[in-house]
């Protein structure tokens, strides 16, 4: 889907712009999240050894997994966001280099190149071959919102084949992992996260009329970066919820999980929602 909302850059103007824009929204708040989560886990004595020397190699290769024996910690679930922000910098790179639909053939060959780095154990730094990998979901997601008339008129049987291929590949276990690197069955697994994205999307849209649900799920969307990074951290509050999974309530816990995420969203909004009032009011009464 972010493929399919994209306005890719026509210009280098728009290349800066855009740059600014991902880093602050999306790899300034990775690497903060990343500090955050370095800091519980050194003091919880999880990273040991030559500490600074481990913390640069995790954030040279931001990696979903740990590389070269611990030397490179994970960066945790934060490697989606390195990944998202190199795929779309560099397909913005691309769009103004070759502007035409030729484009498609490079970024695939591209996307195909980071398999087969990960087929061969080779991890780039900052998440380079899997942002390669991404960002041939991006490009195809910008065709299908080029061609969506043409998408459209056919919508009916591809939304058919597409859940009966998804569903097979489900049963089949076939598994997609870009943070591990894992592309099971090569191409058949790009085409089964393909299929999965355009029933869900389909789904999605068939569900824009019925307000009860579109709506919520609208303003969730629009926070999607803040409940992430909520949820990235409540491992550190398991111990609300670890003596249910203990003695099989996951439910319960499951349950609890949502509502401890619930909570930091709530009380991070209510306190933008103060910083916001009261600088209004400054405003207010500095004009007068």
């Amino acid at each position: 889907m972010t493929g399919f909302t994209l306005k890719p850059a026509k210009n280098w103007k728009e290349f800066r712009a855009h740059l600014k824009k991902n880093f602050l929204r999306i790899l300034l708040p990775a690497m903060i999240l990343l500090g955050i989560m370095d800091i519980l886990f050194v003091a919880n004595g999880n990273i040991s050894g030559n500490i600074p020397f481990k913390i640069l190699m995790q954030y040279s290769f931001f990696s979903g997994w740990a590389l070269y024996d611990g030397l490179a910690p994970s960066a945790w679930i934060y490697w989606f966001m390195m990944a998202l922000f190199v795929a779309k910098t560099l397909h913005d790179i691309l769009c103004i280099l070759i502007p035409s639909s030729k484009r498609f053939y490079l970024v695939a060959a591209l996307g195909f190149g980071g398999m087969i780095l990960a087929h061969h154990n080779i991890a780039l730094p900052l998440m380079f071959d899997a942002a390669l990998v991404s960002m041939l979901f991006i490009e195809i997601g910008h065709l299908w919102h080029t061609h969506e008339k043409l998408v459209n008129k056919i919508s009916g049987p591809l939304f058919v084949v597409c859940l009966a291929f998804w569903y097979w590949c489900v049963t089949q276990e076939f598994q997609l992992d870009i943070a591990m690197r894992l592309y099971m069955k090569g191409l058949v697994s790009i085409f089964e996260a393909l299929a999965g994205a355009f029933v869900v999307t389909k789904v999605c849209q068939s569900i824009e009329d019925v307000s009860v649900v579109s709506k919520p799920l609208t303003y969730l969307g629009r926070n999607t970066m803040l409940i992430f990074a909520a949820h990235s951290l409540d491992l550190w509050f398991e111990y609300f919820w670890k003596a249910d999974i203990d003695r099989g309530a996951c439910a319960l816990a499951y349950a609890k999980r949502i509502a401890v995420v619930a909570a930091i969203f709530i009380e991070v909004k209510l306190i933008v929602f103060v910083y916001k009032s009261l600088r209004s009011l400054r405003s207010i009464s500095s004009e007068e």
